[in-house]
């Protein structure tokens, strides 16, 4: 009878990933903390650990020459279990004290000690000044915690009348807590929701597009007034205002929903290290609010911001902090650049957000990797060189699946035909329009703007005179005019400017010297 077969360990992927995601900071503290806890054989430990850190990619056989004669090489998969488990462990010793929840845990467990010696009063007075902590940073679960230790001692010592009026206040206090909980609760469900919305469709192209939103509106918990009892609960209840305003594209009523979540961590300082990404995020819905409202000043300044938190909290922040403050920064400046036309400026930047995105390939949340992809094809079509917008176009992946970035996506689709019909590829261009119409219908996202491009380009390709292609694309050019009209399909233009593409053909001239023309028109 066949044996069924073992799964494969991912010990070594997850060794070789976290090592090499450490920081300098992290690494040296590491090696203090195995001297210090791992006696006789902690070199071992610690050589394999630089080993492994000097591999740019892990190669077990150089491993096994390097120490062979070494008995630790006779258990090796338990070697390297032990070691990637010992580094979580000196990462948590490294960032106990760097977070209040941590702090406060630790308290927890003084009390736990004291109380099994009997030192009643003691456990009650740490007690009492970790909650004070708890909730000044909002920290109800555990408060609940201490509540039940602090019921669990008052038992032992308190008597009549004063044991009653303990009882009565830890129950209102219980109370009091629960109900906090289950309103941030309901409130991150509705964000939840809303955020579904908009992380598909960052502008809406019909009204069903805001029925969702509008629907999360309706909620008791989003009634005015029904302003919430936490930090976390206001952060969210101004976020799902703001979420609607946008996808109206009403930049000054979202401006004033994230400016309120702005002044919240500016007010109580102690919740930005708490709630990190949170912070980053606010910032980043400014800056898009900012450069909505063509407010380059403030844009600048929390563009600054956002760079120096970083090294504000060099010590203790994250991978995955660092790569959403990467994503912030980036995805802004590049937009920023891209909006007011300064491509060359754009252009300096794409060696760095390249490194970047390799570097933070495995954490980088996938809208904003596609966003910046989409953000440079642009720049580079608009600039003429059309090679390298192919290149950065198709490094977007096409996934037919409902996608976070499904607006992104289905106009880095259009942008795609766009592409291949500058280069002449028209026989490729054929069945990449068939494809397109495929992918937009499933996507759902088959609107009046690109049925008119579609339809458009399928007959430019079978059109080669010149009089007649340019008769076609005035006529093109007149109809998406009028398209672009109605409704939501206005938006259209926001994610690729399909007019100056049509008037690059009818002018015959490069798009980039429409496109400055424009600008210099504006000024």
């Amino acid at each position: 009878m066949s044996q069924r077969p073992r799964p494969r360990m991912t010990i070594t992927d997850d060794l070789f990933q976290l090592v090499k995601s450490l920081k300098q900071t992290e690494k040296r503290y590491f090696k203090i903390f195995a001297s210090i806890h791992v006696k006789g054989e902690q070199n071992n430990y610690v050589k394999l650990f630089d080993a492994i850190d000097r591999q740019d990619e892990y190669d077990e056989k150089a491993l096994l020459i390097t120490f062979q004669g070494e008995t630790f090489i006779k258990q090796f998969a338990v070697t390297k279990n032990y070691l990637y488990n010992f580094i979580l462990r000196s990462l948590r010793s490294y960032y106990s004290s760097s977070d209040a929840e941590s702090r406060i845990q630790e308290e927890v467990e003084s009390v736990k000690i004291l109380f099994g010696k009997g030192m009643y009063k003691k456990s009650i007075k740490i007690l009492t000044k970790t909650k004070a902590i708890a909730r000044q940073y909002d920290k109800y679960e555990l408060l609940l915690h201490m509540i039940k230790w602090e019921n669990e001692i008052n038992t032992r010592f308190l008597k009549g009348d004063r044991l009653d009026e303990f009882r009565k206040e830890s129950n209102d206090e219980i109370r009091e807590m629960l109900e906090i909980m289950e309103e941030t609760y309901q409130l991150r469900l509705l964000e939840q929701d809303a955020f579904r919305v908009y992380r598909r469709y960052t502008r809406a192209r019909t009204a069903s597009d805001l029925q969702a939103i509008e629907k999360i509106l309706a909620q008791p918990a989003m009634a005015e007034g029904a302003l919430p009892r936490s930090f976390i609960g206001k952060l969210r209840y101004y976020n799902i205002k703001g979420v609607y305003q946008t996808l109206l594209e009403h930049h000054s009523e979202a401006h004033r929903f994230d400016l309120l979540r702005f002044r919240l961590f500016e007010e109580q300082p102690q919740f930005i290290r708490e709630n990190l990404i949170q912070y980053i995020k606010v910032q980043n819905n400014l800056l898009h609010n900012y450069m909505e409202l063509k407010d380059w000043k403030n844009f600048e300044e929390i563009l600054r911001n956002v760079r120096e938190t970083a090294d504000q909290f060099a010590t203790t922040i994250t991978n995955t902090e660092q790569a959403i403050l990467f994503e912030t920064s980036y995805v802004q400046e590049l937009a920023h650049y891209y909006r007011t036309h300064q491509f060359q400026r754009a252009l300096e930047l794409v060696p760095r957000v390249n490194e970047m995105l390799e570097r933070y390939d495995s954490v980088i949340v996938i809208e904003f990797k596609i966003e910046m992809l989409f953000t440079i094809a642009k720049v580079y079509f608009y600039t003429g060189d059309v090679d390298q917008a192919s290149d950065w176009v198709n490094r977007i992946v096409f996934d037919d699946k409902p996608n976070a970035a499904d607006d992104v996506i289905c106009f880095a689709r259009i942008l795609n035909l766009l592409i291949h019909f500058d280069l002449g590829n028209y026989d490729l261009l054929k069945y990449e329009i068939k494809s397109t119409r495929r992918f937009l219908v499933k996507k759902k996202r088959l609107f009046l703007v690109e049925d008119l491009v579609l339809r458009n380009l399928n007959r430019a390709i079978s059109v080669r005179e010149e009089g007649p292609r340019q008769l076609l694309f005035e006529q093109f050019y007149q109809k998406l005019e009028e398209t672009l009209q109605h409704g939501f399909e206005g938006n259209a233009q926001s994610y690729l400017n399909l007019l100056n593409w049509l008037r690059s053909k009818i002018e015959k001239l490069p798009i980039y010297d429409i496109i400055m023309a424009e600008k210099a028109a504006e000024i």
